[in-house]
C-alpha cells in the first residue's frame, strides 16, 4: 500500500489518466506532505478502478467530468496524451480547479497562451509538469551560475535522444507524438532556464515519418546572455 493518511490541510488532487506517465508520478506525489491524491479518473472505468485500488485512492471516476465536478479536490494532475493536454486543462480551469499538466504543455503556442489566459482569469493555478526544473542537479547548477562560480553563461549545449518502443505515443502523431515535443522540450526548457527569455533566431533540421518529427537538431540564437540568474530562478 502506497497511500499515507491525508493531513487536514492537504491539498487533494484528482489525476487524469492511467498510463505510464501517472503510474511513474503517484509514487513522488503520495510521498509529498500537504498532498494527497483523493480521485482519479479514465475513459475506461476498469482502468480507473484497478489504478485507484492500486494507489490506495479513495475515488475513482469514469471520465474527466465527474472529476473536475468533484467539489473536494482542489487540484488536477493532468497525466494524458499529449493531444488532450488542452481540451482537459480547458474544462479543469473552468471548473475551478487548480491545475498542473504534463510535459508538453500543449501542442503549439496557441494553446498555451489561450490557457494561461483561462488561468488568469480564473485567478487559478496553472503550470507544466516539467520536473527537471526542480531537479537538485539543476537546482545547484542555477546557483552557481546565480553566484557567478562559473562567470556569465554564454553557450549552452544539450543533446538528448531514446530508442522508444513502437508502441510509445511518440509514434503517433494524432496523440501529439514526435521527438521535439517528447523528448526535445528537455532541451529547450534548460536552455531557455540559463539564457532566458525567448531566442531572437532558430535554424532547426531533423527527420521525419509518417506526419511526426524522429529527430530534431536545433540552434537558437539569444540577443545578449543575463548577466546573473536572478534570484526568483531559485
Amino acid at each position: 500500500m502506497y497511500s499515507t493518511p491525508p493531513r487536514n490541510d492537504a491539498i487533494r488532487w484528482g489525476v487524469v489518466g492511467t498510463g505510464y506517465i501517472a503510474n511513474t508520478v503517484l509514487p513522488d506525489m503520495i510521498a509529498t506532505e500537504g498532498l494527497a491524491v483523493t480521485a482519479v479518473c479514465s475513459r475506461d472505468a476498469g482502468r480507473a478502478a484497478a489504478f485507484a485500488q492500486k494507489w490506495s485512492i479513495p475515488r475513482a471516476f469514469d471520465g474527466p467530468e465527474a472529476l473536475f465536478a468533484d467539489p473536494d479536490i482542489d487540484a488536477v494532475y493532468v497525466g494524458t496524451p499529449v493531444s488532450t493536454h488542452f481540451p482537459l486543462a480547458q474544462a479543469a480551469l473552468r471548473a475551478g480547479k487548480s491545475v498542473l499538466v504534463e510535459k508538453p504543455f500543449t501542442l503549439d503556442a496557441q494553446e498555451a497562451r489561450e490557457l494561461v489566459s483561462l488561468a488568469r482569469s480564473q485567478n487559478a493555478f496553472l503550470m507544466e509538469a516539467t520536473w527537471t526544473r526542480f531537479n537538485a542537479v539543476v537546482k545547484a547548477a542555477t546557483e552557481h551560475v546565480a553566484n557567478g562560480v562559473i562567470g556569465d553563461v554564454r553557450t549552452v549545449t544539450t543533446n538528448f535522444g531514446r530508442n522508444l518502443d513502437s508502441a510509445h505515443n511518440a509514434w503517433r502523431a494524432e496523440l501529439g507524438g514526435g521527438a521535439l515535443l517528447d523528448l526535445g522540450i528537455y532541451n529547450v526548457a534548460l536552455t531557455h532556464h540559463f539564457l532566458g527569455g525567448a531566442p531572437i533566431r532558430i535554424s532547426a533540421s531533423g527527420t521525419s515519418a509518417d506526419g511526426f518529427d524522429t529527430s530534431c537538431a536545433a540552434a537558437m540564437e539569444y540577443s545578449r546572455p543575463p548577466a546573473r540568474l536572478a534570484a526568483v530562478r531559485r
